[in-house]
């Protein structure tokens, strides 16, 4: 049996501008021109060194374990917790008081906690899950993104232990591309707060670069207006410049 996805998948990104007049009329640019500069094209953002992902959703072997009736109950119930139905949450907490280790069912209702205005059971949700399950992202992520959202940016510093880049926080061959696109969407905003330019743009490349199965423009464009909102067009400037120097010295050594 196929297993649903309780993960939020965003549409495809448009193709950006001609990178060949960017970096000299860089510090020209009004804070309008320079967030759709930043939001549609990628070319002189730093690259990420050696990061790898998938967009094939991890396995759960535990969900396909479950007995035919459980998985039932699950499928029935699942598209009324997408839709954010409060009648889906007391047979999700069955569910998952009965299969702890099923990390579709637990995420899909810390999910549904978070959709009813339940702040408080869905960071119990995440806590546990990071207890239980150290090494399983998800729950650390989207409990950083809560506190991003509601601007807690020492909250959000503890959950990802102060790391802005993923392989610091987790080191793992390959990711799940939406894992990625949850943190790095969380560390612009962090390296933000934090007056970290390249790292800011570090993550913004990041988020480009995972492609159009991932991203849609509206998440590039919020993150672009976030960092030159923090950082003035000099000091992007600079970075900008840096970046593509640093490409160059790249070239050269091979």
């Amino acid at each position: 049996m196929s297993q649903p996805q309780p993960r939020f998948r965003p549409q495809a990104a448009p193709v950006g501008l001609d990178p060949a007049t960017r970096l000299a009329q860089m510090a020209t640019f009004k804070r309008p021109q320079l967030v759709r500069l930043m939001a549609q094209q990628p070319d002189n953002l730093p690259a990420p060194a050696s990061l790898h992902w998938t967009h094939q959703p991890p396995s759960d072997p535990a969900f396909d374990a479950l007995p035919a009736n459980a998985q039932a109950l699950f499928l029935e119930l699942y598209p009324h917790a997408m839709q954010a139905e409060a009648a889906a949450l007391k047979p999700l907490e069955e569910l998952v008081a009965a299969y702890p280790e099923v990390h579709t069912l637990r995420d899909t209702l810390t999910n549904l906690a978070l959709a009813l205005g339940q702040p408080t059971r869905f960071l119990q949700l995440c806590l546990k899950a990071q207890q239980d399950y150290p090494d399983y992202l998800f729950p650390r992520l989207i409990q950083a993104k809560y506190h991003a959202h509601r601007g807690e940016w020492s909250q959000v510093e503890a959950v990802l232990e102060g790391q802005l880049d993923l392989p610091a926080l987790q080191p793992q061959a390959s990711y799940y591309a939406t894992d990625v696109r949850l943190f790095y969407e969380v560390a612009a905003g962090l390296a933000c707060q934090q007056h970290l330019p390249l790292r800011a743009l570090y993550a913004l490349r990041v988020l480009h670069d995972l492609g159009e199965q991932v991203l849609d423009l509206p998440v590039q464009e919020r993150v672009a207006r976030m960092i030159v909102r923090h950082f003035t067009a000099e000091e992007l400037q600079t970075f900008f410049q840096a970046a593509k120097q640093e490409r160059r010295l790249k070239k050269l050594r091979v």
